[in-house]
């Protein structure tokens, strides 16, 4: 009797980390004090979606219900930080057919990840073009203000690229305000400007399995668990590192769901 209990309990528990908790999906909301913020920005919600990894682990459905899922929370804009596709350049085409749906006042914008790169850049760029979607690249846009203005701005591949902030940042005034988005998290780390007030990025997916008085999964980040998920503080600036939406092999995860961030901005003192 025990050995069937045993052998049981063990198929729950692959049935929780491979079935159940990949597909359950966190909507988490935040509010982000940022110094300097204009008067128009004020109250603004930014929808986060990143780490998709569209492939043999989720499904182009699945990508639909995520679309369908963020478009219901009505956010102001939404940003894509890469790593929509796993494993495949024929993954490309159709999760951008289904980011094509995303609707954002402000816009739609994103940058691209390692996977990117690895199953095709040129024919990602194309895609986002296609779908209607602002390649953000390397360089900013704005998004609410007038002389004292908030800009969006967006970074490349830091494994696969060279990202410079201050090529990036050259149309932004001295008295402006960034919100910076990225891939990896380990740039923030590495590039400062005092403006550049918030940034998100993704790609750490949490660790995927997170048991701390445990077992912690490995982050793929030169600097540890620092940026495994979450708020982390630097000089006055602050990242969000989302823990993503989808899974890299092994396709599990435990004790860390996949997340939609929304940030709210709001004036700081």
């Amino acid at each position: 009797m025990s050995r069937w209990v045993d052998v049981a309990l063990l198929l729950a528990v692959v049935l929780w980390i491979a079935g159940i908790e990949p597909r359950w999906i966190e909507v988490t909301q935040d509010v982000a004090p940022i110094r300097g913020l204009p008067e128009a920005a004020e109250g603004l919600r930014i929808a986060v979606l990143t780490d998709i990894h569209h492939g043999p682990w989720l499904s182009r459905g699945r990508v639909r219900a995520i679309v369908s899922r963020t478009n219901a929370l009505q956010p102001d804009v939404i940003v894509i930080l890469g790593d929509v596709v796993h494993r495949d350049a024929r993954y490309i085409a159709p999760v951008w057919e289904e980011l094509s749906r995303l609707q954002a006042p402000l816009g739609v914008y994103a940058v691209l990840g390692n996977h990117e790169h690895w199953e095709g850049a040129g024919e990602s760029r194309q895609a986002i073009l296609g779908a209607g979607v602002e390649n953000l690249e390397g360089r900013a846009v704005q998004l609410a203000g007038g002389r004292n203005a908030l800009y969006l701005v967006g970074l490349g591949e830091l494994m696969e690229t060279r990202p410079s902030l201050t090529e990036a940042m050259r149309a932004v005034g001295q008295d402006d305000v960034a919100i910076v988005i990225t891939h990896n998290p380990d740039v923030f780390e590495q590039q400062h400007d005092r403006r550049a007030r918030l940034w998100l990025a993704g790609h750490t997916h949490g660790g995927q399995i997170y048991l701390p008085w445990l077992f912690r999964a490995w982050v793929p980040s030169l600097y540890g668990q620092k940026y495994r998920a979450g708020w982390v503080e630097r000089d006055g600036c602050r990242i969000y590192v989302s823990r993503g939406l989808g899974c890299i092999t092994p396709p599990v995860r435990l004790n860390c769901r996949p997340e939609l961030p929304v940030i709210e901005l709001r004036r700081a003192p």
